[in-house]
C-alpha cells in the first residue's frame, strides 16, 4: 500500500490485509508523524519511505489507474555496535580534584534510519565544541570534562555507562553534570533538573537544587549576564524548571536529559534544554540544515555558555561531597537516589528435564527488552540489549525505588515504577520471531517478568517459550468506540486509560493455555498473542470498571456458536485476524443469536434484549453484504454499530438465561423440604413405604417441573447442580445434628465438672416435636389448611408478578420553545469534569451507519489547546514585532457551519489548507498583523488568513 508519510490511519492497511506500507514525502512531516509509525508490540508490519521525485511519480501511477508491480527487499537487523563516550579534559587553573561535566550527545535517531540527517538535533553537540574552544583559550578554574555521548535515544545508554564507569568504578569527583539538549525551533532555553526519562523530579531531589545550584544561577549568573549584555534574560530567554511541582511543564514534547542518569546516582545534575517548542522537524529525513534558525540559536548560547562557565568559575561549591557522592541505594529524610544494575539469563523450560536450560545463541539473535511499565508506549523508554552467547546480560542505570524518596516515596515507586523485562529469540536469517516471553506457570508463574528495583545488583531469569504470533487488531471499548488508552502527545504517557483485560483460551477446554504471551499497543489497537503451534484459542476482551465482556473472539459460525478457534498450525509463521471489529461483532452476533433463539422457544423474553436483538438483525445483514461488496468503509462503520449494541446485548442475554437458571435451582433448593412435608401431610407411612413415597413424589415433580419451566432445558448440564443443592441440604441437615449432639456432650462434661449452672431448652427435641405437630394438623384440618396454603399461594404468586415487571427503551420527542436555532443538528460534547476524556472520531462512521446517506451529514470537529496552569493558563503568541499572552487555542474544521460567518477579512479555512491560522480582531491590532503576514505558537510558523 501507497500512504503519505503524515497518513495517521496507517494501521488500517494492515487490517485490511496489506504486507507492507510504502510512505512517501509529505508535507509537513513531523516528529508526532514520525512516532506515530512506531509500535509498540513486535509484530512483522514492514515500513518503508521512498523519498523524493521517486515517490511522487509512482503516487501518480497509481493515481492514473496503472498496474504498477514493485518488489520491496528490506534488510533491517538489529545489530550491536560499540560507540564511544568522548572525553576531552581541560584541567582547572586552581581546583584539580573537583571535575564539572558539561556534556551533550553527538547521535541522531529517524524513523528512517539511512536517512537521519538531525541538522537541528545537532546544535547541542556543535555548541559543545565552541564551548569547548572557549576553554581552551580560557583555562577554567576547576576541572572540566567535555563529554561527547552517545545512544541518547536508547534511554541514555552513554550517559548510563557514563555514570556506572567514572561515578561508580573509578568514583571521580565529579561535583556537577551539566548537559546541553538545543533547538532553534525557538529561542527560549530552560534550566532542568529532570525529564521524562526516569520522571525523577519532586520533593526528593528539588531540596538539593534549591541549596546552592538555583540561588547561584538566579541570583548571581543572569544578574551578571544581563548587567553586562544590557539584555532582559529572565524568562525573555531563560525559564526555570527546577520546581518541585511542575518541572516538566515547560517542555511540551517528549525530553530525556543525560543529566538525569547522574542525578538518580545522587549526583547534581543540570539541564540546559530549549523550551517552549516541539521540535517539529526531529526524527524525520526532513530535520535539514533549512529548519535551522541561527537567530533563535544565538540568545540559547548566550544563556548556556553564561550559566556554564558562571558554575564552572563559582568561588566554591556550597554541596559537600557526602551529599553528592554516587549512591546505589540512598534515602535520607524524604530525599532519594539510586542507580542500579540488573544481570540475568534468558530460560527456556524443558518439559523432558522438567528444568529450565540457558537459551544460547544458537537458537538464535537474543535481545532483551526492560522498560518501566508507565512508559511502555514511549519508544525511547525501551532499553534494548543483545544477550551474550549464553543468554547472559547486564544493564546499569536502572534507577531504584529509593529514587522517589522515603516511605511514601516507596509506595509510589511500587506502584508506578514496576519495571518489565522482556526476552525475544530472533531467527539469524530472516529475523523472525522463534522465541518469546512465557506468562504461563512456567514462565513467569515461576520467574516474574515483572520487577522492582529494590537491590543491587538485582537478578533476573526471563522464561521463553517456542512460539507464533496471532495478530488482532481493533483494541477497543465497543460501548464507548473509544481506544482503551490516550497517549498525552507531550509525555507519551496514558492520560486517558479504560481498564480492560485480554484473556486467551484453549477453545476445546476452555482452560488458559500453559504457555503464552499477550502484548498489547492500545495507542494504535493492535494485540499480539504468541501461542504454541497447533493451539486453538478464543480470545475473551473486558472492558470498563465493571470488566464486563465486550468482546469475543472464537471464530464462530451458525453450526458452531462457541466458536471453531483459530489455530497457527506447524508452518505458519504469524496469523492475523484481518477486519478484527467485524469479526467481534460477527462472532457476538451469531453466539448471542443463538442462545436468545433457544430461551425464545420457551417464551423467555426481555424487551430490553429484544429491542438490542431487533436492531442487530438488520445492521448484521447489511454488514455481511457491504464485506462481500468490498466496501470495507461502510461495513467497518456498521460493524462499530452492531459491536456496540452487541456488547450490551451479550449482557442482557446472560442475565435473562442466568434468571432463567437461578429460578431453577431455587425450585431444587425447596423440593426436598417440600416432598417431607408432602409425605407427612398426605401418606404419613412408615419405613421403606415413606422412603418409597418421597422418592417416587421427589422423581414426579421433577418430571413435572422438566414440562413447565425452561431452566433444565436451558441450563447446561442440569443434574449436576439438582444432585449438588440435593447434597447442599442433606449435608446441611446432618452437620446441623453433628453439631447438636457435640454440644449435647459438651454441655454434659461441663455439668460434670463445674456443677449445674444453667438450664437450656433442648431446642431439637422442640423444634422436631412443633414441625410433627404441625405436620398433624395439616393432615387433620384439611380446609383450615387449604384455606392457609391458598392465600399464601396467591400472595406469593402477586409478589411474582408485581415484581416482573420490565422497562422498555424508547424514544419520546418533545417541544421545546427557544429562539431560532442556527443550524439542524446534534452537538456532542466530552463528559463535564472529565479532562482526559475524549470523543473518538470513530463516531463519524457510526453517524454513517445509523443515518445511512452520508451526503446528508456534516460532521465539524472542534479541538482545544489550553498551556498548563502552571504559567497561569497563559501561553506566548509572537508576532515579528510584539508578542502577547493568549489563554487558548481553538481547532477548527473547514467543514465548520458557523464561526465560518464570523470572519470580517480574509477568509475560512479550505481542506488543502497547512500552518495557517485566523485570529480575533483583538489579537491582530495587539500583533500588529494583518492578512498575509506570519505569528510564532510554541515554534511552529503560522500564516494569517483571516
Amino acid at each position: 500500500v501507497l500512504l503519505d508519510f503524515n497518513a495517521d490511519k496507517w494501521v488500517n492497511a494492515f487490517k485490511l490485509g496489506a504486507h507492507a506500507v510504502v510512505f512517501i514525502d509529505s508535507y509537513p512531516m513531523t516528529r508526532f508523524d514520525a512516532i506515530s509509525k512506531v509500535l509498540t508490540v513486535p509484530v512483522n508490519f514492514p515500513r518503508a519511505y521512498l523519498p523524493g521525485r521517486e515517490g511522487l511519480l509512482l503516487k501518480e501511477r497509481v493515481q492514473s489507474g496503472d498496474e504498477v508491480l514493485a518488489r520491496l527487499n528490506i534488510n533491517m537487523k538489529w545489530i550491536t555496535v560499540k560507540v564511544p563516550n568522548i572525553i576531552g579534559v581541560i584541567r582547572g587553573r586552581e581546583i584539580e580534584d573537583e571535575i564539572i561535566v558539561v556534556s551533550s550527545y553527538y547521535d541522531t535517531w529517524s524513523i528512517t534510519p539511512a536517512l537521519a540527517p538531525g541538522a537541528d538535533e545537532s546544535t547541542g553537540i556543535s555548541s559543545l565544541l565552541w564551548f569547548a574552544k572557549y576553554l581552551v583559550e580560557n583555562p577554567p578554574k576547576r576541572t572540566v570534562w567535555l563529554v561527547a555521548l552517545s545512544g541518547h535515544w536508547q534511554f541514555l545508554a552513554g550517559a548510563r555507562e557514563f555514570v556506572e564507569k567514572f561515578f561508580f568504578e573509578e568514583e571521580k569527583k565529579i561535583m556537577l553534570f551539566i548537559s546541553l539538549d538545543l533547538s532553534t525551533d525557538t529561542n527560549k532555553i530552560g534550566t532542568l533538573y529532570a525529564s521524562r526519562a526516569y520522571y525523577s523530579g519532586g520533593s526528593s531531589k528539588y531540596p538539593k537544587y534549591a541549596k546552592w545550584l538555583m540561588p547561584r544561577i538566579w541570583s548571581e549568573i543572569i544578574p551578571a549576564l544581563e548587567q553586562q549584555t544590557g539584555r532582559r534574560y529572565r524568562d525573555e530567554i531563560v525559564e526555570n524548571g527546577i520546581l518541585q511541582v511542575g518541572w516538566d511543564l515547560l517542555v511540551p514534547s517528549p525530553y530525556y536529559l543525560d543529566c538525569e542518569a547522574f542525578s538518580i546516582a545522587n549526583g547534581l545534575g543540570l539541564g540546559l534544554h530549549t523550551t517552549r517548542c516541539f521540535r517539529r522537524s526531529w526524527h524525520t529525513p526532513m530535520s535539514t540544515l533549512e529548519t535551522v534558525n541561527f537567530d533563535n540559536l544565538v540568545p540559547q548560547l548566550e544563556a548556556a555558555f553564561a550559566i556554564s562557565y558562571g558554575l564552572i568559575e563559582s568561588e566554591r561549591i556550597d554541596m559537600s561531597w557526602e551529599e553528592i557522592k554516587p549512591q546505589r541505594l540512598y534515602v535520607l529524610a524524604g530525599l532519594g537516589s539510586g542507580f542500579l544494575t540488573v544481570y540475568g539469563q534468558v530460560r527456556l523450560y524443558n518439559s523432558s528435564k522438567m528444568w529450565y536450560q540457558p537459551v544460547t545463541s544458537k537458537e538464535g539473535q537474543i535481545l532483551i527488552d526492560i522498560v518501566y511499565q508507565s512508559g511502555y508506549y514511549d519508544p525511547f523508554r525501551h532499553i534494548i540489549v543483545e544477550a551474550n552467547d549464553d543468554g547472559s546480560f547486564e544493564v546499569h542505570g536502572i534507577a531504584a525505588l529509593t529514587n522517589y524518596g522515603g516511605e511514601w516515596g516507596a509506595r509510589f515507586g511500587e506502584v508506578y515504577n514496576r519495571i518489565l523485562i522482556q526476552g525475544y529469540v530472533l531467527d539469524w536469517e530472516t529475523g523472525k520471531l522463534k522465541l518469546s516471553p512465557d506468562l504461563g506457570p512456567y514462565g513467569s508463574g515461576s520467574f516474574p517478568l515483572i520487577f522492582i528495583a529494590d537491590y543491587h545488583p538485582k537478578p533476573l531469569f526471563p522464561v521463553v517459550f517456542e512460539s507464533r504470533p496471532l495478530v488482532i487488531f481493533d483494541l477497543l471499548d465497543p460501548r464507548t468506540l473509544n481506544s482503551l488508552i490516550y497517549l498525552d502527545p507531550a509525555t507519551l504517557l496514558p492520560r486517558y486509560t479504560v481498564p480492560w483485560t485480554l484473556s486467551v483460551y484453549d477453545i476445546k477446554s476452555w482452560e488458559m493455555p500453559i504457555r503464552y504471551y499477550i502484548v498489547a499497543d492500545p495507542r494504535n489497537e493492535i494485540a499480539v498473542i504468541f501461542l504454541e503451534p497447533g493451539t486453538y484459542t478464543g480470545l475473551i476482551l473486558k472492558t470498563g470498571i465493571d470488566y464486563a465482556i465486550t468482546g469475543i473472539l472464537v471464530n464462530a459460525t451458525p453450526d458452531s456458536p462457541l466458536g471453531e478457534g483459530f489455530s497457527i498450525e506447524p508452518g505458519i509463521e504469524e496469523l492475523r485476524v484481518p477486519l478484527t471489529a467485524i469479526q467481534f461483532a460477527k462472532d457476538m452476533y451469531i453466539l448471542t443469536s443463538t442462545r436468545l433463539d433457544k430461551v425464545r422457544r420457551y417464551q423467555v423474553r426481555d424487551y430490553v434484549t429484544e429491542y438490542l436483538s431487533n436492531k442487530s438483525d438488520s445492521l448484521y445483514d447489511e454488514m455481511l453484504a457491504a464485506v462481500r461488496n468490498n466496501n470495507y468503509s461502510y461495513a467497518y462503520s456498521l460493524a462499530y454499530a452492531l459491536w456496540s449494541l452487541q456488547s450490551q446485548c451479550y449482557i442482557s442475554t446472560r442475565e435473562l438465561i442466568s434468571n432463567v437458571e437461578n429460578s431453577g435451582l431455587v425450585f431444587f433448593v425447596l423440593l426436598i423440604p417440600f416432598v417431607y412435608v408432602l409425605e407427612r401431610a398426605l401418606y404419613h407411612g412408615r419405613g421403606l413405604k415413606s422412603s418409597l413415597f418421597i422418592l417416587l413424589s421427589y422423581m414426579a415433580l421433577i418430571l413435572m417441573f422438566w414440562f413447565i419451566h425452561p431452566s433444565m432445558e436451558i441450563m447446561h448440564g442440569w443434574p449436576i447442580p439438582l444432585a449438588g443443592v440435593s447434597l447442599l441440604i442433606l449435608s446441611s441437615l446432618l452437620m446441623y445434628f453433628t453439631l447438636n449432639e457435640t454440644k449435647l456432650v459438651l454441655s454434659r462434661l461441663k455439668e460434670k465438672v463445674i456443677g449445674k449452672h444453667e438450664i437450656e431448652r433442648p431446642t431439637t427435641a422442640l423444634l422436631a416435636s412443633f414441625t410433627s405437630m404441625g405436620l398433624e394438623n395439616i393432615k387433620r384440618r384439611k380446609i383450615r389448611s387449604t384455606l392457609i396454603l391458598t392465600t399464601i399461594t396467591l400472595i406469593t404468586l402477586s409478589l411474582t408478578l408485581f415484581t416482573s415487571t420490565v422497562s422498555m427503551p424508547f424514544v419520546k420527542s418533545s417541544e421545546v420553545e427557544s429562539p431560532e436555532s442556527r443550524y439542524s443538528g446534534i452537538l456532542l460534547k466530552r463528559e463535564f469534569g472529565q479532562p482526559s476524556a475524549y470523543i473518538n472520531d470513530r463516531l463519524k462512521l457510526l453517524a454513517r451507519a445509523l443515518i445511512g446517506d452520508e451526503s446528508r451529514i456534516v460532521v465539524a470537529e472542534r479541538v482545544w489547546y489550553y498551556p498548563p496552569l502552571l504559567f497561569l493558563g497563559y501561553t506566548e503568541l509572537k508576532s515579528s514585532t510584539t508578542s502577547t499572552e493568549i489563554l487558548a487555542v481553538a481547532g477548527l474544521s473547514p467543514r465548520e457551519p458557523l464561526m465560518s460567518e464570523e470572519v470580517i477579512m480574509g477568509r475560512w479555512f479550505e481542506p488543502y489548507d497547512e500552518n495557517v491560522c485566523i485570529l480575533t480582531s483583538s489579537l491582530a491590532e495587539l500583533l500588529n498583523v494583518s492578512v498575509g503576514d506570519t505569528v510564532e505558537f510554541q515554534g511552529l510558523k503560522l500564516t494569517v488568513i483571516g
